[in-house]
This record gives C-alpha cells, structure tokens and sequence, in this order.
C-alpha cells in the first residue's frame, strides 16, 4: 500500500511539473547589425496573442487597421510587436492566418523583431496598456513596440519583408 501511494505521489508531481512547464519557453537576444538592433525570440506559442487593430484616421480610407502581436515574457510582461504599416482588414487577417499556420505545428516559434527592446514612458509607446493571455491571465504591456519582421519555426518561414529573412540571426529563407 505504501508503495502504490509514493507511486501515486511521484505520478501527481510528474504530472504538476510539467503542466507548470507547459506555460514556459522564453528565451530573447538581441543583435546589432548594421545600426540596427534585431530581437530574436524563443517562446512558445501560449505566450503568443495576435490582433487587428482598427485606428481611426479617417483620411487613409480603408488602410485603417494594424497588426499586432503580443509576447508574454519571462516575467509575464507583455511585449508588442506590430506590422511597421496601416494595412487594410483582409490583409491584417491574412497575415494572422499565416502566423496561426506556424504557431498550431511549433512546440517552440522563432521570431524576430526590429527596434531596441525598451521598457515603455509614462508618456506612452504602445497600443495597450494590458494585454489578455487567455489561461495565461492578463497582463501589463511594460515594453514600447518592435517591428514585426519574421516567425519561424523548424519548417516555415513566415515574414513581412523576405529580405529580412537574410538579416535575422539564424534565419534563413524557407
């Protein structure tokens, strides 16, 4: 009996551990290339939220919305990362089903972001002040904006601009 209950024990934390992993699998580096700083990150897609964002400015017709991405980090910060153009609401959600693809096959994505990672001003430099993760829990938007550049995983290559595929440390065109 004694023995059925370590083994039920040992099973219950086998099965808690992981689970606490589950929401695991971040890792950021930073390169500098050509004056310019990349992002690349690890993490695992449960961290990861995507959305078009409808702006109001009337003169540019229908290229009102944005792409935005947001990271939970390490820290559970969230971290946005938006298309670097207004685009129109096809094109957003075209662009959301092309990471979704990525994103439903990869235990781990690899992303790569433009910019410096710099933690937002009172003043403003992002689009929102929480963001909600879902399971995960909602959670403050500590960072300005990067610039949407390229996902990855170990069989597809999704990107904004194919030329960044070259410049993204480890990235290669697929």
């Amino acid at each position: 009996m004694k023995r059925l209950k370590n083994s039920i024990l040992f099973t219950l934390l086998c099965v808690f551990n992981s689970a606490c992993q589950s929401t695991g699998g971040y890792k950021i580096k930073t390169f500098h290339i050509e004056n310019q700083d990349f992002q690349v990150v690890q993490v695992s897609p449960s961290r990861i939220r995507q959305e078009c964002l409808f702006l109001n400015a009337e003169e540019e017709g229908k290229w009102r919305h944005q792409y935005l991405m947001l990271l939970l980090n390490d820290k559970n910060e969230a971290i946005e990362i938006a298309h670097p153009h207004n685009m129109d609401i096809d094109s957003c959600r075209e662009q959301i089903v092309h990471v979704e693809k990525i994103l439903r096959i990869a235990n781990q994505a690899f992303l790569c972001a433009r910019d410096s990672l710099k933690k937002k001003s009172a003043v403003g430099g992002s689009w929102q002040d929480q963001a909600d993760f879902g399971p995960l829990g909602i959670h403050p938007v500590k960072y300005d904006s990067l610039t949407f550049d390229t996902i990855c995983n170990s069989e597809k290559c999704y990107g904004d601009n194919s030329a960044y595929t070259y410049t993204c440390p480890g990235f290669t065109k697929q």
